[in-house]
């Protein structure tokens, strides 16, 4: 996630090696520079809460499932 940051990009990316800005950058941007971005603050962090919750699901997963092969 650091190797991609870049302090500031007002275009989006044309290629998938063009950098970009961590998505927790860009909400600290947001909150910290742009006045009126309220909803764009929100939309940020849910979003990145939803990225960290499905991580997690899935490690939980992923840990039952070979938690349970081991048993048998």
């Amino acid at each position: 996630m650091f190797t991609a940051v870049v302090f500031s990009s007002k275009f989006l990316p044309s290629s998938i090696f063009d950098p970009v800005m961590a998505l927790p950058y860009h909400l600290f941007i947001l909150t910290t520079t742009v006045p009126g971005a309220t909803v764009n603050k929100f939309g940020t962090a849910l979003v990145l809460l939803l990225i960290v919750l499905s991580i997690y699901l899935l490690a939980i997963l992923l840990r039952q499932r070979y938690n349970i092969a081991k048993v048998r």
